[in-house]
């Protein structure tokens, strides 16, 4: 925290005005840069009537965020400081990866009360999904594993993980257009 505050010009005493500890000020941290509520909110109310087209949309969304470089240097990050400082890995998952599990576990619930998904563990099924949707992408960039993802191949991990997510979860009902 001195190192924080003399780089920013001010006293350490100032700083834990705004913060309480180093682990609030490394949760805002996280709350600035992943964004996570402002980047995904957008994509859970695209084309509610056509659930295969509002899952790739989700599915897309939350791969530009996570494949992004700004999030693979935040994991790095996290990962490397986790084992130490366990707070960190704590602070990260409750600012990223739960927000959007959170998020995308309501809209679940909401799908399924409309019918058009079938009802279950809805934050069970919002990880699958999302899981579903890295299918290994998120770990070929934190490996270091040749070039980033094109959008073709997030593209086509999104609609392998629709079609996968809506023949475990999707109503009857509801068709596959692909």
């Amino acid at each position: 925290m001195s190192s924080i505050a003399a780089r920013l010009g001010g006293s350490k005493g100032t700083l834990y005005n705004y913060f309480s500890s180093k682990e609030a000020l490394f949760s805002a941290f996280l709350q600035e840069q992943l964004g996570v509520e402002e980047r995904l909110s957008l994509s859970f109310g695209f084309c509610a009537d056509d659930i295969e087209l509002a899952l790739q949309e989700i599915g897309c969304r939350f791969l530009d965020l996570i494949l992004s470089e700004r999030a693979e240097t935040i994991t790095r990050l996290v990962i490397a400081e986790s084992k130490r400082f366990p707070w960190v890995g704590q602070a990260f998952y409750e600012n990223g990866p739960l927000q959007g599990v959170q998020m995308m576990a309501r809209w679940v619930e909401a799908q399924a009360k409309s019918g058009r998904l079938r009802k279950g563990d809805a934050e069970q099924q919002a990880m699958i999904f999302l899981e579903l949707c890295k299918s290994g992408l998120q770990q070929r960039i934190l490996l270091n594993l040749g070039a980033r993802p094109t959008p073709a191949e997030t593209a086509k991990s999104v609609a392998e993980a629709t079609r996968v997510f809506l023949a475990a979860y999707g109503d009857q009902a509801v068709q596959l257009k692909s």
